[in-house]
């Protein structure tokens, strides 16, 4: 009797298996650090105390425009943006402070 030749490793399913997932998890650990390169982490800031008093400063702007019934309006049109006075007594020559921020990422503001 003679037995049948077996298939040479490279031709088998096991092996390719096993060295499949190894390779899908080091594939995956690149592709991760790329992403986390490629975008810093903005959500979380180290001065962040401070950035909340700011906030709380600002609320005072807010209710001071509250006040005096200062409204305006924002339309926009593609990459065009257009700010128009809505209501309140907004002297002529006065200078409007218009900052405009992405709620995520600082590299967008």
């Amino acid at each position: 009797m003679t037995q049948p030749l077996s298939k040479p490793w490279y031709r088998q399913f096991w092996p390719w298996f096993i060295i499949a997932l190894p390779t899908a998890a080091v594939v995956g650990s690149i592709a991760t650090a790329i992403i986390a390169s490629k975008d810093g982490v903005n959500l979380v800031a180290e001065d962040y105390y401070k950035q909340g008093k700011e906030i709380n400063q600002d609320l005072s702007k807010f209710d001071r425009s509250e006040a005096l019934n200062i409204r305006f309006g924002l339309e926009v049109d593609g990459n065009e943006m257009t700010l128009k006075p809505i209501s309140g007594d907004i002297p002529a020559g006065q200078a409007l402070y218009l900052s405009l921020f992405h709620p995520t990422l600082a590299g967008q503001d």
